[in-house]
């Protein structure tokens, strides 16, 4: 009865340490961006990264520190490695003809599970357009705001785009200023488990490729 009640509690563990979401979120607003990773409500920050504050040491100053630093031997340069011939660049790398199949074999697989799987939360997307030119700011805006609904129908087709209450979505004009002003607010997500899955996948389908080239 105890061996069953560990392995029970072991097995639930497992169950929900692979249906924690994992989620990244890019905030860019002008010429910032923020680049967050996120598990269990926990912010981890990407970018910007941290700057470390180097420690400054009066001793690093000294006379004989700085003597020693021009006393530092020059670093020898490594010997040039001999040209293989390319007879031994071809037997070492496969054939174009039939890396290609296998390559866009797996980058198939992958992107279809991948975003099959991924979520993508909307806060926020604005894109104020704006130019020196009033004539120029309309066709900019034209522009911009076909592709952008063409863009929304296309992640609304191959992914899960769940829109927040409180979003912002829209294209504008702006013809008063002279530049155009990007403000993105968005999240990534994925299930522990998704994760595993399309890494199992992909490896399946490589060792599948490399068995039937070598036959």
């Amino acid at each position: 009865m105890t061996a069953f009640l560990i392995l029970f509690s072991i097995l639930l563990i497992l169950t929900l340490i692979l249906l924690i979401r994992i989620r990244v979120t890019i905030d860019y607003k002008g010429e910032d961006i923020k680049l967050k990773l996120h598990i269990l409500g926990i912010p981890i920050t990407l970018l910007p990264k941290k700057q470390k504050k180097k420690k400054i040491r009066i001793s690093d100053y000294s006379y004989k520190n700085q003597q020693k630093k021009l006393k530092k031997p020059k670093k020898q340069k490594p010997e040039k490695e001999k040209k293989k011939s390319k007879e031994e660049k071809l037997k070492e790398k496969p054939p174009l003809s039939e890396a290609i199949p296998m390559i866009a074999d797996i980058v198939k697989y992958l992107l279809g599970k991948f975003f099959g799987h991924l979520r993508i939360d909307v806060t926020e997307i604005k894109i104020t357009v704006g130019s020196d030119d009033a004539a120029k700011t309309a066709i900019l805006f034209g522009i911009i705001n076909q592709a952008a609904a063409a863009l929304f129908d296309l992640l609304g087709s191959i992914t899960n785009v769940k829109k927040n209450r409180k979003n912002e979505i829209g294209v504008y004009a702006d013809f008063t200023s002279e530049k155009t002003v990007i403000n993105i607010n968005l999240g990534f997500s994925l299930r522990i488990w998704h994760v595993f899955s399309i890494a199992l996948g992909t490896l399946f389908r490589y060792l599948k490729n490399m068995l039937k080239g070598n036959k």
